[in-house]
């Protein structure tokens, strides 16, 4: 991690507030030519935090994200989706933070990151979120319904199988398999096997 990143947060948390920003903007002038995703949607978002114009604040934080967007730097992206959403919900903007106040809170949970999770959750729920779980997506993303069902197909039951065990439609089996697969990040039910356990 560059050691500008933790300069101007230090000097922030100090009140030396010009000496930050200027660390920031040659950070982020840096980035600029260096290109790599994860620096310089890391300096766009530290250089964001710093804004005193709103407007220019969330198009530095939006930028962060889209240049994280396609990286595999999830705690990167993480970090950014949750102090966009923070800002949005802070200038009155409480609906629209809600949305990447939740993908922060998936991410954070995936990365283990448990202090920025809760940063997430905290502000999801002041902007009027109701998670009822961390996780969007993979196995913890399963709802307990979905679960069962996920874990008698990996078996390789048949819908009208599992409908008959579980006492419930196969209609109602086909609705919990599909949300299944969209959490999963799968099209079939050969892909089961592996990703939920029996």
């Amino acid at each position: 991690m560059s050691w500008r990143t933790w300069a101007v947060l230090a000097l922030h948390r100090l009140n030396r507030t010009q000496e930050a920003r200027a660390i920031a903007e040659e950070d982020l002038r840096l980035a600029h030519q260096w290109g790599a995703p994860r620096a310089l949607g890391r300096a766009q978002r530290v250089a964001g935090l710093l804004r005193d114009d709103t407007t220019q604040q969330l198009s530095l934080l939006h930028q962060a994200i889209t240049t994280l967007q396609h990286s595999t730097a999830r705690l990167e992206q993480a970090n950014a989706l949750a102090d966009y959403g923070a800002a949005l919900r802070l200038t009155g903007h409480r609906i629209d933070a809600r949305p990447p106040l939740r993908q922060a809170l998936d991410l954070a949970a995936r990365c283990s990151a448990t202090p920025l999770a809760d940063f997430a959750l905290t502000e999801l729920t002041a902007a009027g979120g109701r998670p009822r779980q961390t996780a969007l997506t993979g196995p913890d993303a399963l709802t307990p319904s979905e679960r069962r069902i996920a874990e008698l197909a990996a078996t390789g039951a048949t819908n009208r199988q599992i409908a008959q065990d579980l006492y419930v439609t196969p209609k109602t089996v086909e609705v919990h398999l599909s949300a299944a697969y969209r959490k999963l990040g799968i099209t079939t039910r050969t892909q089961l096997p592996g990703l939920v356990s029996s």
